[in-house]
């Protein structure tokens, strides 16, 4: 039995881990549990975390966005999962963060994740039409992949969903079922980055 931290930026995050990654994961032997930061992520708050909760999982990670990141000092997922992983080793320099610790930055939200199949959006039954169909499926046609869809005030992918549904569509109520319903399997294979963190999780049973 592996236990395994999932340390994530909100409600949303958290819903996302246990409701979509926890159940493919215990079949494995792995078993994860979430800590919710709820916002105000900053590298040193998510050290803190992992200095407090390290004695007690084999493993820990996180799933935090990096759109609104507040002490965001790169531009790039990897410099940024690097300069988290620096502060983790600087509050604990006599740690061994790099066996136990793994840092996660989504690319650019969580959201995005959902443009895998935007016809699960469907979920949000009072906005849904054809027309919103169409604009959602123009949102994934303009990048190669939904990990893409990019880092803005304006078109981050919440954003996005929020001009498209306005109230209508709750992060938290509807991202999980629209994740549940898109899978996985089909997730993963459009998203990258995603995907690497994913089977990293899938491998701690070896």
């Amino acid at each position: 039995m592996t236990r395994v931290l999932v340390i994530c930026e909100g409600q949303t995050e958290q819903a996302f881990a246990k409701d979509l990654l926890a159940p493919h994961l215990v079949d494995n032997g792995i078993y994860l549990f979430t800590e919710n930061m709820r916002g105000a992520v900053s590298s040193q708050r998510v050290a803190r975390f992992v200095r407090n909760n390290f004695r007690n999982f084999d493993r820990i990670t996180t799933l935090l966005d990096f759109y609104g990141y507040h002490d965001r000092e790169h531009d790039s997922r990897q410099a940024q999962e690097a300069f988290i992983l620096q502060a983790v080793q600087a509050i604990m320099p006599h740690a061994d963060v790099r066996g136990k610790f793994l840092p996660y930055v989504q690319m650019h939200e969580l959201e995005g994740l959902l443009f895998s199949d935007v016809s699960q959006f469907e979920w949000v039954q009072d906005g849904w039409n054809a027309e919103v169909e169409q604009r959602l499926q123009s949102v994934r046609d303009e990048y190669a992949n939904p990990e893409l869809i990019n880092d803005s005030p304006l078109t981050a992918p919440s954003k996005r969903l929020g001009n498209i549904f306005g109230s209508l569509y709750n992060k938290v109520e509807h991202g999980s079922l629209i994740a549940e319903s898109i899978g996985l399997q089909v997730i993963r294979t459009q998203c990258p980055n995603f995907n690497g963190w994913l089977s990293w999780l899938e491998s701690l049973d070896r």
